[in-house]
């Protein structure tokens, strides 16, 4: 402090000096903002995979049809990574935006908010484009003619396709199956109720293989769809996909009963309940008769219990 100065204008100068220290100076872009490079970087980083990873999940088909009777199933594991890190991806740019937001990079906090969503339901919406009915495979099981066969659909709003599907071999990335049939999962639909071994479930998309060699795909519950003659080379669906004589309805709904194979009871009710019904008609009456002479002495007692319910049913119509 210069000494020669008055004293009423040294005070206003520490006045002044003092104000100066307080003073805070708010630099461009934020308060407190200082130069981080190395999570600089990690930002650029950061959107440069999640960009990378959305164009991957959208250009990467689920599934691909090249002929009428052969397809090619992303394999189940590579789809549910791929679906994973989709939302990760999502959930890693909504952290970064916090995190920018906290530092006080605003700008990059808002580019991490509009890649999150907008990207994301941009390359969902892409890939729905490219592939709007892919194909999944479900259950599978090895028949009596070795091969393995699944049950695969295709389905997009009310469309609905459900295929027997026989396993052809993969690669790293896809699983392909040769079409043995196909048939109409949506209105109008098709199907027959069976009577299954015991110890199965309820899940959807059922496969089974008989001691016959007929392979049957179920939707859900016992509701049989599809079936395959392995050994005929033949398969049954809905009438409008098959040639005459391929009718889903002409299969026994004890087509998986051996002579010594206890029933599934739940399904015992469900055909009870259906044959006293509207759907009565979904039986097939003729199969039922045949299997009076079925080895499986379980099997003749309940023929002869859903023919009596049918006919019951059909007095019961005509009085």
């Amino acid at each position: 402090m210069n000494d020669s100065l008055p004293a009423d204008l040294q005070r206003m100068v520490e006045a002044s000096n003092n104000e100066r220290a307080k003073a805070k100076i708010i630099p461009p872009g934020g308060v407190g903002r200082k130069r981080h490079p190395f999570l600089g970087w990690l930002f650029v980083a950061v959107i440069g995979l999640s960009m990378a990873t959305l164009l991957l999940v959208a250009v990467v088909p689920r599934s691909t049809q090249p002929e009428p009777t052969t397809i090619y199933v992303l394999h189940p594991a590579v789809n549910q990574l791929l679906t994973r890190v989709w939302y990760g991806c999502g959930a890693l740019l909504i952290v970064a935006a916090i995190w920018c937001a906290c530092i006080g990079w605003r700008g990059r906090a808002t580019h991490a908010l509009v890649l999150a969503f907008v990207g994301l339901p941009a390359s969902f919406f892409l890939c729905l484009m490219m592939d709007p009915a892919p194909w999944y495979a479900g259950e599978s099981v090895t028949a009596t003619d070795q091969h393995v066969y699944s049950y695969v659909e295709s389905s997009f709003l009310q469309g609905q396709t459900l295929a027997i599907g026989r396993d052809e071999g993969s690669d790293w990335l896809y699983h392909q199956y040769r079409l043995m049939g196909d048939t109409n999962g949506d209105s109008p639909r098709l199907w027959i109720p069976l009577v299954r071994p015991a110890g199965v479930s309820d899940d959807y998309g059922q496969i089974y293989c008989s001691e016959s060699g007929f392979v049957v795909g179920l939707r859900y519950e016992n509701q049989c769809y599809m079936a395959y003659d392995t050994r005929a080379g033949q398969f049954f669906g809905h009438p409008s996909t098959g040639e005459p004589g391929e009718a889903i309805t002409s299969i026994s709904p004890f087509i998986l009963i051996g002579p010594d194979t206890e029933f599934h009871w739940p399904d015992v009710a469900r055909i009870l309940e259906l044959a006293t019904g509207e759907e009565a008609s979904l039986i097939n009456e003729a199969a039922v008769r045949q299997a009076l002479d079925h080895p499986n002495p379980a099997v003749r007692e309940l023929a002869k219990w859903i023919l009596d319910l049918l006919a019951a049913r059909q007095d019961k119509k005509a009085d």
